[in-house]
């Protein structure tokens, strides 16, 4: 099983734009940015901790799923400030304010997004899979999170043993309807059950090819 190598650096060219962004927009005048020294600090902070377990993370990703990512080098740029939620997977760019275990849990949603809806490398549409396991849910950023809220669950829960950790992320979601409807797909249904649907509908299409 070839693992990509997350490279974790400072999104120099990202960054001054954001900060521009965070000084046009920010209405609250009590919110402030990090210091830049402070985000260098804690870029290393969060290199050391996925090395620590981001092999570990990687690997049950791609056992869950009958898929490999294409790059064999993924950068994760990390910025002084990001406006919506933590960050995105394409490119891959997370806020420097986090603790580093909030970080590992960010990166990690954001690894699933980067290989389930990797369309490149399988001609595969994680869509149109969501959309047929799940007809009568309208709201799309709940249904296409249900399998990313399933991984990183079974990820938690069961490969890092955390359940704690997984709580915090779900209560994390709660301000926003559409990520804690999908915690509450993931809750009804069954991340075990969630994961193994969308994996044989994978192998399904991967078959018919």
């Amino acid at each position: 099983m070839l693992l990509p190598k997350i490279i974790i650096r400072y999104g120099f060219l990202l960054d001054p734009f954001l900060r521009e962004y965070f000084i046009l927009k920010n209405e609250d005048k009590t919110k402030t940015l990090i210091e830049y020294d402070v985000l260098i600090k804690n870029i290393e902070l969060y290199k050391s901790e996925w090395e620590k377990i981001g092999d570990k993370i990687l690997k049950a990703i791609l056992e869950l799923l009958p898929l490999n990512f294409i790059h064999n080098v993924i950068d994760v740029y990390i910025v002084s400030y990001y406006p919506w939620y933590r960050g995105i997977s394409e490119p891959v760019v997370i806020r420097g304010n986090l603790e580093p275990n909030d970080f590992v849990d960010t990166l990690t949603h954001e690894m699933i997004h980067f290989l389930s809806s990797n369309k490149i490398q399988s001609n595969i549409y994680t869509i149109k899979i969501l959309e047929e396991m799940f007809p009568e849910e309208k709201d799309l950023k709940a249904r296409n999170h249900s399998i990313i809220n399933a991984i990183q669950k079974y990820i938690l829960v069961d490969v890092l043993k955390d359940n704690k950790r997984y709580l915090g992320n779900v209560e994390k979601d709660f301000y926003d309807p559409s990520y804690k409807k999908a915690w509450d797909m993931v809750e009804e249904k069954g991340y075990m059950e969630i994961i193994n649907e969308f994996k044989n509908k994978i192998k399904s299409s991967l078959s018919e090819k």
